[in-house]
C-alpha cells in the first residue's frame, strides 16, 4: 500500500511540473509559423501578408486586403524569422530592409526590426509594415496626447487622429482595443526618434476602420539606424490593459520612475498629491 502511494505522488508530481516555457519557429506549406503558449505569428510570403492569432481569447489578427509586400529570402532564427523586403520611398523609389520578427518565450509580443541593405543610401521616410486590423463593432484607438487620453471609435469619419507625430504624443504607444470584450494590442514604437502614426481607414467587408501604421523620417538623409516597433497583444482588459503594458515595457527599460521616487528627490512634488 505504502509504495502504491509513492507511485501516485511521484506521477502526481511529474503532472504538475510546468512545461518551460519557449518559442518554436517552422515552415509548414509555404508560410513560417513562430509560436509559443500565447500568440502565433504566420508569414505569408506568397500572399506578402503576416498575420497573428491570439490563443487566450482565439482572435486572429489580419493586415488589410489587397495591401502586400515583396517578402523574400525568408528563414527561421532563434525565436523568430527574418526576411527581405521593399518598402516604397515615393517617386517610384523603394529601400530594401532586413526585417526580424522575433517572439520573446514568455510573452504575448511580437518585436520587429527594420535595418536598411544599404544604410547610407538616400532615404527621405517611409510608412512601415501595414497595420493589423480589428474588425469588431466596439473598436477603439487608445491614445495619449497633449496629457490627455482619448478613446476613438474606429469607425469615426473624419478620424480624429489621422496623423500623429511621435513627438505629440504623451508616450510612444497607442492601443487597438475592443471596447466590449477587452482585447486587443499595444504598438509601442521602441525608437520614436523620426517616428510617426498614420491612423487610416481600410476597407473591412462593407465597413471602414482606422488601423495604426508606423512611418520613419530619414537622419541626415539616411536610414542611419535600425528601427523597431513592438506589438503586445492583450486578451482582456481593454485600455487598461494596453496602459499596463506600456508600464512595463517602460519599467523593463528603465525608464519607469514614479512621482513617489521623484518625491525622495523633490518634496514640493508632494504638494501635487
Amino acid at each position: 500500500m505504502a509504495v502504491r502511494w509513492i507511485v501516485l505522488y511521484l506521477l502526481a508530481g511529474c503532472v504538475m511540473v510546468p512545461v518551460a516555457a519557449q518559442t518554436t519557429s517552422s515552415h509548414v506549406s509555404g508560410q513560417w509559423l513562430v509560436e509559443n503558449a500565447f500568440i502565433r505569428l504566420i508569414l505569408h510570403p506568397d500572399a506578402g501578408t503576416f498575420s497573428v492569432l491570439d490563443k487566450r481569447c482565439g482572435y486572429l489578427w489580419r493586415q488589410p486586403e489587397g495591401v502586400k509586400i515583396p517578402i523574400r529570402n525568408a528563414q527561421a532564427i532563434q525565436g523568430g524569422v527574418r526576411f527581405e523586403t521593399d518598402l516604397l520611398l515615393g517617386e517610384g523609389k523603394k529601400s530594401t530592409l532586413l526585417v526580424t520578427m522575433h517572439i520573446p518565450p514568455k510573452s504575448a509580443e511580437i518585436r520587429i526590426t527594420a535595418e536598411a541593405m544599404q544604410p547610407d543610401s538616400p532615404f527621405p521616410g517611409m510608412l512601415f509594415l501595414a497595420p493589423l486590423i480589428l474588425d469588431t463593432p466596439q473598436g477603439a484607438l487608445a491614445v495619449a496626447d497633449y496629457c490627455n487620453g482619448h478613446l476613438y471609435p474606429l469607425d469615426a469619419r473624419p478620424f480624429p487622429a489621422r496623423w500623429l507625430t511621435l513627438d505629440r504624443l504623451d508616450m510612444p504607444v497607442v492601443g487597438l482595443v475592443d471596447m466590449e470584450k477587452g482585447f486587443g494590442y499595444a504598438l509601442i514604437v521602441d525608437t520614436p526618434d523620426d517616428g510617426v502614426l498614420e491612423c487610416k481607414h481600410y476597407r473591412v467587408g462593407e465597413r471602414e476602420l482606422a488601423a495604426p501604421q508606423v512611418g520613419w523620417w530619414g537622419q541626415k538623409g539616411g536610414f542611419a539606424y535600425p528601427r523597431r516597433i513592438v506589438y503586445h497583444f492583450i486578451a482582456q482588459g481593454g485600455y487598461v490593459a494596453v496602459a499596463k503594458a506600456y508600464r512595463a515595457y517602460a519599467k523593463e527599460r528603465g525608464l519607469l520612475v514614479t512621482l513617489r521616487e521623484k518625491a525622495k528627490r523633490n518634496s514640493n512634488l508632494r504638494k501635487l498629491f
